[in-house]
């Protein structure tokens, strides 16, 4: 009965002005955000692309290197001219993640505090802010390392096909496990910031997220169909309509998906 009078409640309090308002902020941030990264990514490729092209030139030496020493990433990191290219890659990577974190903690702060008005839990601007960038930085690095493995297992599969080496799942193993913990526990500990200090939601994200799993995750997994179903009707849709299709169905989804964490974390989780 909670269940479905959370979901109807979530859905309800979408009438709300601040929905438009959130919606406004999560646009921008996917555009700014494309925009400011552009050159970082561009720059990732080309030593990607370096990269690549030294493999394809020795694949030979690479191959025979592997019999002796079975690790793709040792042979790269050992091999003067890709640890050359490999430490760009990290500079690039390290400048990239302070751009990135200044946009997400502008923009996703004010829609999180815009979810949380909508859910009818207000804030200071100042307060709040303070303990969302303190929150972020944690599963900001999860996220950057998320980045970094998917990198990785792309250009691990290009060797792999280039060299006849056997490939590896360890990258995509470590992505999906790392990508469920950041999503899951983070947005409880976004909810929680709206009534404890920083490091409180920190901790408190973490018991409630365990001690309510059960609560929790059929949420969860009606919130994975609610994208999913968005995802299969964006395939159909034709490619002229595809962005304001996007911006009607995804965008105020994203908007739902926050005001029920919030109010399920703070109604069923964390009754005073």
């Amino acid at each position: 009965m909670d269940f479905l009078k959370n979901l109807k409640s979530s859905l309800y309090l979408l009438l709300s002005k601040y929905t438009i308002y959130s919606v406004i902020v999560d646009v921008l941030f996917v555009f700014i955000y494309g925009f400011a990264t552009a050159p970082f990514f561009a720059k990732i490729l080309e030593f990607a692309t370096a990269i690549l092209s030294f493999i394809s030139q020795y694949s030979g030496a690479i191959t025979r290197q592997y019999t002796e020493n079975p690790s793709i990433l040792q042979i790269i990191s050992t091999t003067p001219t890709l640890r050359s290219h490999l430490t760009g890659l990290i500079l690039v990577f390290l400048s990239l993640a302070v751009v990135v974190f200044l946009l997400y903690c502008i923009f996703q702060l004010m829609s999180w505090r815009f979810a949380g008005i909508i859910s009818g839990r207000k804030s200071t601007l100042y307060e709040y802010g303070m303990r969302f960038t303190a929150v972020t930085i944690p599963f900001f690095l999860i996220f950057m390392i998320v980045h970094v493995l998917s990198f990785f297992n792309s250009l691990a599969q290009i060797v792999s096909q280039r060299t006849g080496l056997p490939p590896t799942k360890t990258f995509i193993t470590w992505i999906y496990i790392l990508s469920f913990f950041m999503i899951y526990f983070g947005s409880i500990a976004y909810a929680l910031i709206l009534r404890k200090r920083a490091w409180e939601s920190l901790k408190m994200a973490f018991s409630v997220g365990f001690k309510q799993a059960g609560t929790l995750l059929p949420y969860v997994l009606v919130m994975i169909a609610v994208f999913f179903v968005i995802n299969k009707i964006l395939v159909r849709i034709p490619p002229s309509f595809l962005i304001p299709v996007g911006i009607i169905l995804v965008f105020p989804a994203i908007t739902w998906a926050r005001v029920l964490i919030i109010t399920v974390v703070n109604r069923v989780c964390c009754k005073d």
